[in-house]
């Protein structure tokens, strides 16, 4: 289980300070079933429409008024969109994917703090709509995205730069060894890497900046804000947790009450002991899906499914499928059985393959981020391993052991409380990661000052949109957001409008669906 994100120094002190690095260059899944470490993505929401000419902002608040407002669209030279690009600063190479969709290289430093060292290739994908339209930088936390406009980016009707975050895919560096990972893969070093794509790509695309992510991506968007509050006009982490003392846990309480029945929860306990109960007849079939090492073989890993079941069940499918779950679950025989809890969980998100796939993760969740710490009362009379479902048990063994920093999301939630400005953190009402959200603070009148708001989507899972809110809250705000991009926020400018890619080539594949139940989607 994984998930939190933090932020940086106020504005008094420079961007990057805690890094030690100051503005750089001109200025750059896993399916319903993922092991709580894991976060995954939301839905999409139709676009705005076009790009108006930005309201004037003075009568607006500090907090309000986006920080790149009066940025001038500069005249496109006479070149391609793949040679402008190609000569920004930290571009190591471009490719078309499709009319307007670019794969983008960046080169990055391992370590930030370091001039000279060691670097490592990060991918980037741009989607392109006009370089007087507002851009929205986003990353799922994991492998490279692909160049489906984000719900913030239809709203905007604007560009999109995804990016792999550093570790994952082939954004790696090329020394792997345990020391790099525990040294170089921290949320500073990743802030890093977004402000730098940042600022090479701001000299194409000078119009308001917004960042956004989902779960994990969520978290990383909150990340990189703290570290480089300037680098964007606003930003909006969809089920988001923040996990602020690890050993203090929330999630289990939310476990016992959340949805609107009681039968459904009991049904839920009901399929996680028939697992256990019938671990004989299930584990073969988890091996025959792949080796189990890491976990310490297929009992084991069928144990950890097993405890995962009810997280990823609230997360990923909600109070509308508790009529799909067995009555008596105990009853079904084995084949029944295993078809139940898969449809649930993935199984194999616990075998070796898809572990290692998630292993950035998951040392991030056991070095920085936290991971929830469910209540295993209802399971313990069955249960061979105890309290053995955790982030640290989940990496591959030669990067053990690992040990948490107990400072890094205090900072961050302190950060988030005190200073964020123009932060909208959007959550789902049955997601279990909402059992710990971000907070605004405890003063509603210094929160709206500083434009940090959260808001909740009724009967939500994980990613729920903002689309999904009822009306008067989704136009509210619809029309934020609009603001801090710089854009027109009448009632006109709200009617839904296309936004298609399609025509740019397909997403790249991806392990959607098979993270662990407990893992940030």
């Amino acid at each position: 289980m994984s998930l939190a994100p933090p932020r940086a120094p106020r504005r008094s002190r420079r961007p990057g300070a805690a890094l030690g690095v100051g503005l750089v260059g001109p200025v750059a899944g896993v399916v319903a079933g993922v092991v709580v470490s894991g976060l995954l993505l939301g839905g999409l929401l139709p676009a705005g429409p076009g790009v108006a000419a930005a309201p004037s902002t003075a009568s607006a608040t500090a907090a309000d008024r986006p920080a790149h407002a009066s940025a001038e669209v500069r005249r496109a030279p006479r070149h391609s969109l793949e040679e402008r690009i190609d000569r920004l600063p930290h571009v190591v190479g471009v490719s078309r994917r499709g009319p307007r969709v670019l794969d983008v290289r960046f080169r990055q430093p391992v370590d930030h703090t370091v001039r000279g060292g060691p670097t490592f290739v990060q991918r980037v994908v741009v989607t392109h709509r006009g370089v007087g339209r507002p851009t929205v930088v986003t990353t799922s936390g994991y492998s490279l995205p692909g160049p489906d406009p984000t719900e913030p980016t239809r709203l905007v009707d604007g560009n999109q730069v995804g990016f792999e975050h550093r570790f994952f895919g082939r954004s790696r560096p090329t020394d792997l060894s345990p020391e790099s990972w525990r040294t170089y893969l921290t949320l500073e070093q990743a802030a890093a890497d977004e402000h730098r794509i940042i600022a090479s790509l701001r000299r194409l695309y000078p119009r308001p900046w917004l960042s956004t992510g989902v779960s994990k991506g969520g978290m990383a968007a909150v990340y990189h804000r703290r570290s480089y509050p300037d680098d964007v006009a606003g930003t909006i982490p969809y089920s988001a947790p923040d996990d602020v003392v690890d050993t203090d846990d929330a999630y289990s309480d939310f476990l016992d009450r959340v949805g609107t029945s009681a039968a459904c929860r009991d049904r839920l306990v009901a399929l996680q002991r028939a697992v256990l109960v019938q671990r004989e007849a299930l584990a073969p079939r988890l091996a025959d899906l792949g080796p189990t090492k890491i976990l310490g073989g297929p009992d084991r890993a069928l144990e950890f499914l097993a405890t995962d079941l009810a997280f990823g069940f609230w997360a990923y499918r909600g109070q509308e499928a508790c009529p799909t779950l067995p009555r008596d679950p105990g009853a079904l025989a084995p084949r029944r059985l295993w078809t139940e809890v898969t449809d649930v969980s993935p199984a194999l998100a616990y075998v070796d393959p898809v572990l290692r796939t998630y292993a950035p993760y998951y040392v991030q969740a056991a070095t920085q981020l936290g991971s929830p710490q469910l209540d295993e009362t209802a399971l313990a009379d069955l249960l061979r391993h105890p309290g053995a479902n955790t982030a640290a048990e989940l990496v591959p063994r030669r990067l053990r052991p690992l040990a948490l920093d107990p400072d890094v999301m205090p900072a961050v939630d302190a950060w988030v409380r005190e200073e964020a400005e123009r932060v909208l953190f959007v959550d789902g009402g049955v997601d279990p990661w909402h059992a710990e959200p971000f907070s605004c603070g405890d003063d509603p009148a210094a929160a709206r000052a500083r434009a940090c708001l959260t808001t909740v989507v009724p009967g939500g899972t994980h990613g729920a949109p903002i689309a999904d809110l009822p009306d008067a809250e989704r136009d509210r705000l619809v029309r934020t957001i609009r603001r801090w991009a710089g854009l027109a926020t009448s009632s006109a400018d709200l009617a839904p409008r296309g936004w298609a890619v399609a025509e740019d080539g397909p997403t790249p594949a991806r392990l959607r669906g098979l993270a662990p139940a407990r893992v940030l989607r």
